[in-house]
Protein backbone atom coordinates (compact mmCIF):
# COMPACT_ATOMS: atom_id res chain seq x y z
CA UNK A 1 0.00 0.00 0.00
CA UNK A 2 1.39 3.40 -1.01
CA UNK A 3 0.87 6.36 1.30
CA UNK A 4 1.84 9.95 0.47
CA UNK A 5 4.47 11.82 2.46
CA UNK A 6 4.11 15.56 2.94
CA UNK A 7 6.02 17.37 0.22
CA UNK A 8 8.77 19.81 1.05
CA UNK A 9 8.93 23.08 -0.89
CA UNK A 10 11.66 22.02 -3.33
CA UNK A 11 10.89 24.74 -5.87
CA UNK A 12 11.34 27.41 -3.21
CA UNK A 13 14.56 25.87 -1.96
CA UNK A 14 15.98 25.65 -5.48
CA UNK A 15 15.36 29.36 -5.95
CA UNK A 16 16.92 30.13 -2.56
CA UNK A 17 20.10 28.23 -3.43
CA UNK A 18 20.31 29.92 -6.82
CA UNK A 19 19.68 33.40 -5.42
CA UNK A 20 22.26 32.95 -2.63
CA UNK A 21 25.11 32.32 -5.06
CA UNK A 22 23.74 34.86 -7.54
CA UNK A 23 23.83 37.53 -4.81
CA UNK A 24 27.46 36.70 -4.04
CA UNK A 25 28.34 37.01 -7.71
CA UNK A 26 26.56 40.36 -8.13
CA UNK A 27 27.68 41.95 -4.85
CA UNK A 28 31.30 40.82 -4.69
CA UNK A 29 32.09 39.51 -8.15
CA UNK A 30 32.29 35.89 -6.98
CA UNK A 31 32.64 33.25 -9.67
CA UNK A 32 29.34 31.80 -10.91
CA UNK A 33 28.19 28.45 -9.52
CA UNK A 34 25.87 26.35 -11.68
CA UNK A 35 22.95 24.41 -10.21
CA UNK A 36 21.62 21.07 -11.50
CA UNK A 37 18.67 19.25 -9.87
CA UNK A 38 17.96 15.51 -9.87
CA UNK A 39 16.30 12.86 -7.69
CA UNK A 40 17.99 11.84 -4.44
CA UNK A 41 18.58 8.09 -4.47
CA UNK A 42 21.10 5.84 -2.77
CA UNK A 43 22.55 5.09 -6.21
CA UNK A 44 23.26 8.79 -6.93
CA UNK A 45 24.76 9.28 -3.47
CA UNK A 46 27.00 6.26 -3.95
CA UNK A 47 28.07 7.57 -7.37
CA UNK A 48 29.18 10.87 -5.89
CA UNK A 49 31.17 9.11 -3.15
CA UNK A 50 32.80 6.86 -5.74
CA UNK A 51 33.83 9.85 -7.87
CA UNK A 52 35.66 11.41 -4.89
CA UNK A 53 35.28 14.91 -6.30
CA UNK A 54 32.55 16.47 -4.14
CA UNK A 55 33.46 19.32 -1.83
CA UNK A 56 30.09 19.62 -0.07
CA UNK A 57 26.72 17.89 0.11
CA UNK A 58 23.33 19.38 0.94
CA UNK A 59 20.49 17.00 1.77
CA UNK A 60 16.89 18.15 1.99
CA UNK A 61 14.57 15.34 2.99
CA UNK A 62 12.22 13.92 5.57
CA UNK A 63 13.86 11.88 8.30
CA UNK A 64 13.46 10.04 11.56
CA UNK A 65 16.13 9.59 14.24
CA UNK A 66 17.45 6.37 12.66
CA UNK A 67 17.01 6.98 8.93
CA UNK A 68 16.74 9.49 6.08
CA UNK A 69 13.94 9.24 3.52
CA UNK A 70 15.45 8.98 0.04
CA UNK A 71 13.74 7.71 -3.10
CA UNK A 72 14.04 4.26 -4.62
CA UNK A 73 14.25 5.43 -8.25
CA UNK A 74 10.57 4.62 -8.87
CA UNK A 75 9.04 7.55 -6.99
CA UNK A 76 8.60 5.75 -3.66
CA UNK A 77 10.20 6.48 -0.31
CA UNK A 78 13.29 4.52 0.64
CA UNK A 79 14.74 4.64 4.19
CA UNK A 80 18.50 5.04 4.24
CA UNK A 81 19.26 3.73 7.72
CA UNK A 82 21.86 5.66 9.72
CA UNK A 83 23.82 2.43 10.32
CA UNK A 84 23.96 1.86 6.55
CA UNK A 85 24.99 5.48 6.03
CA UNK A 86 27.79 4.96 8.56
CA UNK A 87 28.99 1.85 6.72
CA UNK A 88 28.81 3.61 3.35
CA UNK A 89 30.77 6.63 4.58
CA UNK A 90 33.25 4.38 6.41
CA UNK A 91 33.93 2.55 3.16
CA UNK A 92 34.56 5.85 1.39
CA UNK A 93 36.77 7.10 4.22
CA UNK A 94 38.81 3.90 4.27
CA UNK A 95 39.83 4.41 0.64
CA UNK A 96 42.08 7.30 1.63
CA UNK A 97 44.59 5.30 3.63
CA UNK A 98 46.33 6.56 6.76
CA UNK A 99 44.77 9.67 8.30
CA UNK A 100 43.37 10.97 5.01
CA UNK A 101 39.70 10.20 4.25
CA UNK A 102 38.96 8.72 0.84
CA UNK A 103 36.72 11.64 -0.13
CA UNK A 104 37.01 15.40 -0.59
CA UNK A 105 33.85 16.29 1.34
CA UNK A 106 34.43 19.30 3.59
CA UNK A 107 30.85 20.27 4.36
CA UNK A 108 27.47 18.54 4.73
CA UNK A 109 24.10 20.08 5.57
CA UNK A 110 21.41 17.52 6.43
CA UNK A 111 18.34 19.74 6.22
CA UNK A 112 15.89 17.35 7.86
CA UNK A 113 14.10 16.83 11.15
CA UNK A 114 15.67 14.42 13.65
CA UNK A 115 18.93 14.34 11.66
CA UNK A 116 21.64 14.45 14.34
CA UNK A 117 22.48 10.75 14.04
CA UNK A 118 22.92 11.16 10.28
CA UNK A 119 25.08 14.23 10.89
CA UNK A 120 27.27 12.32 13.32
CA UNK A 121 27.73 9.59 10.70
CA UNK A 122 29.29 12.16 8.38
CA UNK A 123 31.48 13.49 11.19
CA UNK A 124 32.67 9.97 11.96
CA UNK A 125 33.63 9.57 8.30
CA UNK A 126 35.92 12.59 8.49
CA UNK A 127 33.70 15.45 7.28
CA UNK A 128 34.96 18.49 9.27
CA UNK A 129 31.81 20.65 9.07
CA UNK A 130 28.29 19.19 9.39
CA UNK A 131 24.99 21.00 9.98
CA UNK A 132 21.96 19.00 11.11
CA UNK A 133 18.90 19.11 13.39
CA UNK A 134 18.62 17.78 16.93
CA UNK A 135 17.49 14.17 17.57
CA UNK A 136 14.14 15.06 19.11
CA UNK A 137 13.10 18.10 17.09
CA UNK A 138 10.93 18.74 14.07
CA UNK A 139 12.22 21.54 11.89
CA UNK A 140 9.90 24.03 10.24
CA UNK A 141 10.30 23.97 6.45
CA UNK A 142 10.26 27.77 6.22
CA UNK A 143 12.95 28.06 8.90
CA UNK A 144 15.17 25.62 7.02
CA UNK A 145 14.73 27.52 3.75
CA UNK A 146 15.51 30.92 5.27
CA UNK A 147 18.47 29.47 7.18
CA UNK A 148 19.82 27.97 3.93
CA UNK A 149 19.43 31.28 2.13
CA UNK A 150 21.62 33.22 4.56
CA UNK A 151 24.05 30.35 5.17
CA UNK A 152 24.91 29.77 1.52
CA UNK A 153 24.99 33.47 0.66
CA UNK A 154 27.54 34.02 3.43
CA UNK A 155 29.58 30.97 2.41
CA UNK A 156 29.56 32.11 -1.22
CA UNK A 157 30.78 35.54 -0.07
CA UNK A 158 33.79 33.91 1.58
CA UNK A 159 32.65 33.70 5.21
CA UNK A 160 33.92 30.89 7.39
CA UNK A 161 31.57 27.98 8.12
CA UNK A 162 31.21 28.99 11.77
CA UNK A 163 30.52 32.65 11.04
CA UNK A 164 28.06 31.78 8.25
CA UNK A 165 26.24 29.38 10.61
CA UNK A 166 25.91 32.07 13.31
CA UNK A 167 24.79 34.69 10.78
CA UNK A 168 22.10 32.34 9.49
CA UNK A 169 20.84 31.71 13.03
CA UNK A 170 20.65 35.44 13.76
CA UNK A 171 18.88 36.03 10.45
CA UNK A 172 16.12 33.56 11.37
CA UNK A 173 15.43 35.52 14.57
CA UNK A 174 14.71 38.73 12.66
CA UNK A 175 13.11 37.14 9.58
CA UNK A 176 9.38 38.03 9.49
CA UNK A 177 8.58 34.86 7.53
CA UNK A 178 9.63 32.49 10.35
CA UNK A 179 7.13 32.18 13.22
CA UNK A 180 8.37 31.13 16.66
CA UNK A 181 11.88 31.97 15.49
CA UNK A 182 13.51 31.73 18.92
CA UNK A 183 12.45 28.09 19.13
CA UNK A 184 13.61 27.33 15.59
CA UNK A 185 17.20 28.56 16.06
CA UNK A 186 17.74 26.09 18.89
CA UNK A 187 17.17 23.15 16.53
CA UNK A 188 20.22 23.66 14.27
CA UNK A 189 23.54 22.06 15.19
CA UNK A 190 27.03 22.57 13.78
CA UNK A 191 29.14 19.44 14.31
CA UNK A 192 31.61 18.58 15.70
CA UNK A 193 30.56 20.99 18.43
CA UNK A 194 34.06 21.55 19.86
CA UNK A 195 35.82 21.75 16.49
CA UNK A 196 37.28 24.80 14.74
CA UNK A 197 34.85 25.97 12.06
CA UNK A 198 36.78 29.13 11.25
CA UNK A 199 37.76 28.26 7.68
CA UNK A 200 35.87 29.40 4.54
CA UNK A 201 34.72 27.05 1.79
CA UNK A 202 34.88 29.48 -1.14
CA UNK A 203 37.62 31.92 -0.11
CA UNK A 204 39.31 32.08 -3.54
CA UNK A 205 36.25 32.32 -5.77
CA UNK A 206 36.71 35.98 -6.86
CA UNK A 207 36.50 37.22 -10.43
CA UNK A 208 39.27 39.31 -11.98
CA UNK A 209 38.49 42.79 -13.37
CA UNK A 210 38.29 41.25 -16.85
CA UNK A 211 35.40 39.08 -15.71
CA UNK A 212 37.33 35.81 -15.91
CA UNK A 213 37.66 33.50 -12.91
CA UNK A 214 40.76 34.27 -10.87
CA UNK A 215 41.18 30.54 -10.17
CA UNK A 216 41.16 27.79 -12.74
CA UNK A 217 37.85 26.08 -13.39
CA UNK A 218 34.65 26.71 -11.46
CA UNK A 219 32.67 25.18 -8.61
CA UNK A 220 29.37 23.54 -9.44
CA UNK A 221 26.40 22.54 -7.31
CA UNK A 222 24.51 19.46 -8.39
CA UNK A 223 21.20 19.37 -6.52
CA UNK A 224 19.14 16.20 -6.41
CA UNK A 225 15.44 16.66 -5.72
CA UNK A 226 12.03 14.97 -5.93
CA UNK A 227 8.52 16.04 -6.84
CA UNK A 228 6.53 12.83 -6.26
CA UNK A 229 3.52 12.43 -4.00
CA UNK A 230 4.86 9.38 -2.23
CA UNK A 231 8.17 10.81 -1.11
CA UNK A 232 10.16 13.97 -1.04
CA UNK A 233 13.93 14.18 -0.83
CA UNK A 234 16.67 16.31 -2.24
CA UNK A 235 20.46 16.42 -2.19
CA UNK A 236 23.05 18.67 -3.70
CA UNK A 237 26.75 18.33 -4.35
CA UNK A 238 29.19 21.21 -4.60
CA UNK A 239 32.01 20.14 -6.87
CA UNK A 240 35.49 21.73 -6.66
CA UNK A 241 37.34 23.07 -9.70
CA UNK A 242 38.84 20.38 -11.98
Amino acid sequence: EYRPIDMLDFDREKEVLASAFRDAKEMLGRAEIDLVFETATAERFGAVLAAKDSQAIHFTCHARPDYLWLEDGRGCAYPLMVDDLCDLMASAAACGGGDSPGHNIEFVFVSACYSRAAGEAFVKAGVPHVICCRHDEEMMDQAAIEFSRELYRALACGWSVGDAFNLALNYIVVCPDVPYAQNQVKKFLLLPQEADHGCPLFSDRLRSPSGADSVRGGSEIMSVSSSTLSSGSSSSWILPPP
